[in-house]
């Protein structure tokens, strides 16, 4: 079976923690162990084998023994029971404010594929000097870069703080920027994650720090269905690396979009049922989904429509969304299950309604999306027993009898219908958290 790089860095990891039991061994001693590069490299590159810029690109053999990696200099890395990931807030920012772009024609809305020209456009549409409250930010540095000498505090699992010296190590800033009043640190990614990697922006921070004399604001940028998500983070002590605090966060669009709770009952109102999910009936259709995020259905639309022939390969999605294949094919199904994808013996493609949806703009998106959820029984019950009997998304017994009901999966496991119970309401939620009304 075709793999993903998270599963060879996974494969390769078990064989260098066989290899060496010393590594693990001093990390239960102590909480860490310093490791060569030349010991990693052994069995891959380690660039490949120690960059997880979130928790779902941890090589399983460390996620299960609790162990993250940090560069320390550039041929050494320290693994330790340390934590160095930060959750983005589960909700959304509540209020959508709305942007433009000049009508360039080397830069447009629809053409927004890269980080790069997400920053370009972050800067040029005037919206990262809004977020910020400040005036006339100019790019000044980015790219690979030394880290310069400085050290830090980072907490251990169950033991005393570890003070680590970085000396030389390699890192990578998306944009830098600065104005009369403060330098501007930015992470910028073009998909959306649940977490994200600290070092992203405190090593930034430590580097910059030793010689910068204004204020330094770390902003993390997603982008995402014609959408930024903006976070400004701080950290309260500048020595300790699990400081980091969330300053502010809001959400900008590049076009009046708003949807209303009306928007969504019309098409609920306007939508007919034709799939019912029956398993036992149904042979052939794609399984019930497993896939919580919606945002992630729209990002691999995407991510298809940029590819050649609008296909990609079950490891070019997981190299996509940094995942495992395994979990890389959950987005997919879902994708099918919904109509907006198609599958082939080796290929995921963008379907008719798929490619349609994507020419649409970021308010006909949503709603078109919300159609699609409403084509099928259980969703098109649920929301309306959720709006006009529960007034709130059923609780997850609910759901799952109601899955039962409707024979929507081949198997009578309980844990099978609360799993899929789980989407179920993760689906509800993002219909009810979709209006943006004052």
């Amino acid at each position: 079976m075709a793999k993903s790089s998270i599963d060879m860095a996974s494969d390769a990891w078990d064989r260098v923690l066989r290899k060496h039991p010393g590594i693990m061994q001093a990390i239960r001693e102590r909480g860490y162990c310093e490791v060569k590069a030349d010991t990693i490299k052994e069995e891959r590159e380690p660039r490949l084998m120690t960059k997880h810029d979130f928790l779902d690109s941890v090589p399983s053999p460390l996620k299960s023994r609790h162990v993250n990696v940090l560069s320390v200099t550039r041929h050494s890395y320290v693994l330790g029971e340390f934590d160095v990931f930060q959750k983005f807030p589960e909700e959304k920012p509540s209020r959508l404010e709305f942007c433009t772009l000049p009508p360039f024609e080397t830069l447009r809305v629809d053409d927004i594929t890269t980080e790069s020209k997400a920053i370009n456009a972050l800067i040029i549409s005037g919206v990262l000097n809004r977020f910020l409250g400040t005036d006339e930010l100019t790019e000044t540095f980015n790219g690979r870069m030394g880290t310069g000498r400085f050290d830090f505090g980072i907490g251990l699992r169950r033991r005393d703080p570890l003070w680590l010296e970085v000396n030389g190590a390699q890192l990578e800033i998306d944009g830098g920027f600065e104005n009369d009043e403060c330098v501007v640190i930015m992470e910028a990614k073009n998909r959306l994650h649940d977490d994200f990697n600290v070092r992203q922006l405190y090593y930034p921070l430590k580097k910059y720090s030793t010689f910068v004399t204004k204020p330094i604001r770390l902003v993390f940028s997603q982008y995402d269905n014609l959408t930024y998500t903006l976070y400004e983070y701080e950290f309260a002590d500048i020595d300790d690396f699990n400081s980091i605090q969330l300053v502010g966060a809001a959400s900008y669009a590049f076009e009046d979009c708003r949807v209303t709770a009306d928007d969504v009952m019309r098409v609920w109102e306007t939508t007919k049922v034709i799939y019912d999910d029956n398993e036992h009936q149904i042979e052939g259709e794609p399984p019930f989904p497993q896939a919580d995020k919606i945002e992630r259905i729209f990002s691999l639309l995407e991510f298809l429509r940029d590819q050649p022939e609008q296909s990609a390969t079950t490891v070019e999605i997981a190299e996509f969304m940094g995942t495992v294949v395994r979990q890389a094919a959950y987005y997919p199904a879902a994708g099918v299950y919904l109509g907006v994808l198609e599958r082939s013996w080796n290929s995921i493609t963008l379907s008719r309604e798929g490619a349609a949806l994507l020419k649409k703009n970021r308010r006909e998106r949503l709603l078109e999306m919300v159609r699609l959820l409403f084509r099928h029984e259980i969703f098109h019950r649920l929301y309306d027993e959720a709006v006009h009997r529960y007034g709130d998304i059923p609780s997850t017994e609910v759901v799952a009898d109601t899955m039962v009901e409707l024979k929507v999966l081949d198997s009578e496991a309980d844990s099978m219908y609360y799993r899929r119970a789980q989407t179920v309401r993760a689906w509800l939620k993002w219909l009810f958290d979709l209006p943006d009304e004052d």
